[in-house]
């Protein structure tokens, strides 16, 4: 095979999602722009690039665990794991940076232990999952006795700089599971069970401290201990789908993440400057979830029609 049909090759799978992530630049340039003139408070304090960055690491996290075939149902609890951790660091007289790294090392670790009991048991990850947000949920119940720790440190501001953070873990990690050495050593390694255990590992570890470093920066923005709700990973599950990550395998957006969270933070923060009800958030996570379903069909129905 020649340098030109290597490339084009390797190219011509990602037509349908770049083109599809041209549709969802231009919505988000549109839907800014409106919103702007709606509301000119929308970007005025930062509070969006930080609403933004946030939805956008649960999403990379929602994303990353179905990329890899181990939806992670724990990323809320896992994010509010972080924050606790965090927060008690920052607490103790420890370094943000320290403190920060601590929290994101902490849910790493969590996700190993997940990842080493789905790869070594075969037992599917969503159930392992599952049952890791109970126990999370349960310590923070019994260690905060429901009530929040406020952060007695210095806050991490919300401006432009976690968004870039975001991005460009967002965007390195698809480039990288783009590219076929490392989609066939992880994403597509085989059934054994050395096979499994990687992807297992990667899967639920790369997510769960992406939760965490999204409940670093949930608690650095509230200046206290959170509770994130289940809504929270309706909403990221609904930008990973929009975004373009297929639910029948193959599909790898670039810039879909960054650019579905957008929206979505678009929408979320111009909802509640408007006063729009408590249950809108909901709404918005059905109609992504939804509408990222058919978009996932209809970019595999197109990829398995385009021509070896």
């Amino acid at each position: 095979m020649s340098l030109v049909d290597r490339r084009r090759s390797l190219v011509r799978p990602l037509l349908p999602q770049l083109i599809w992530e041209g549709v969802l630049l231009v919505v988000l340039v549109l839907l800014i722009a409106i919103a702007r003139a709606a509301e000119p408070g929308l970007f005025g304090n930062g509070t969006l690039w930080a609403q933004w960055a946030i939805i956008g690491l649960m999403a990379a996290a929602a994303a990353f665990s179905l990329r890899m075939g181990t939806p992670n149902l724990a990323i809320p609890a896992l994010a509010a794991f972080g924050a606790s951790a965090f927060v008690g660091g920052v607490n103790d007289l420890s370094p943000v940076w320290i403190s920060a790294l601590t929290a994101v090392i902490v849910c790493l670790a969590c996700g190993l232990a997940l990842g080493a009991l789905v790869g070594l048991t075969g037992v599917p990850a969503w159930a392992a999952s599952l049952g890791a947000l109970a126990l999370l949920q349960a310590y923070a119940a019994a260690y905060t006795g429901g009530r929040t720790e406020p952060l007695r440190g210095p806050a991490i501001s919300a401006n432009v700089t976690w968004f870039l953070l975001f991005a460009f873990i967002s965007v390195l990690g698809a480039i990288a599971l783009a590219t076929p050495a490392v989609r066939v050593r992880l994403v597509s390694a085989g059934a054994g069970m050395s096979a499994r255990l990687v992807t297992s590992l990667v899967g639920l570890g790369g997510s769960s401290a992406l939760a965490g470093l999204a409940g670093v920066l949930l608690a650095g923005h509230a200046r206290s201990t959170v509770t994130v709700p289940f809504d929270l990973l309706l909403l990221a599950l609904g930008v990973a789908l929009i975004a373009g990550v297929g639910v029948y395998g193959g599909q790898d957006p670039i810039f879909g993440v960054v650019l579905a969270s957008g929206i979505a933070a678009v929408i979320g923060m111009w909802t509640v400057l408007a006063g729009g009800a408590s249950w809108s958030q909901l709404v918005l996570a059905g109609v992504l979830i939804l509408l990222g379903l058919l978009v996932s069909w209809v970019i595999a129905l197109i990829n398995r029609r385009l021509p070896a």
